[in-house]
């Protein structure tokens, strides 16, 4: 699989390549949320793996490295996908000198033992949700 970031043509045009996902998407993987996030911090980062499009806020922490966080991401619908693009990406983020990538898949809990079994483990939320954005 290949990975790159996205050009300047292609992120003008990102919310529209979320919402093409076979998740239907979400708006915390939107070009919009991540922008939002530079107020606190965060550097939006828009990468492809092949043909899907991942939203990455990136935190420095010195001296670890970057943090990568995946808002809502990867779009998903099976472990196999999920997998594929963690493999493909682990290396991508470790020339960018990203020693950590927190990811919130929005995949059904009825994956947990494989999501488990796999290495990844689930994380407390960081983001609350308690209202609705239009």
């Amino acid at each position: 699989m290949s990975v790159r970031f996205a050009t300047a043509e292609e992120i003008a045009q990102w919310d529209s390549f979320i919402l093409d996902q076979p998740d239907g998407g979400n708006v915390f993987s939107s070009k919009t949320y991540a922008e939002i996030k530079k107020r606190t911090g965060y550097v939006p980062l828009f990468v492809f793996v092949d043909k899907t499009p991942i939203t990455i806020l990136q935190k420095n922490a010195f001296p670890l490295g970057k943090l990568w966080y995946l808002p809502k991401g990867p779009n998903v619908v099976d472990t196999q996908s999920l997998f594929n693009i963690l493999d493909a990406l682990g290396p991508f983020a470790r020339r960018q000198r990203v020693f950590a990538i927190r990811i919130e898949s929005e995949l059904d809990q009825a994956f947990e033992p494989e999501l488990t079994q796999s290495g990844l483990r689930k994380a407390k939320a960081i983001i609350p949700n308690p209202s609705t954005i239009i």
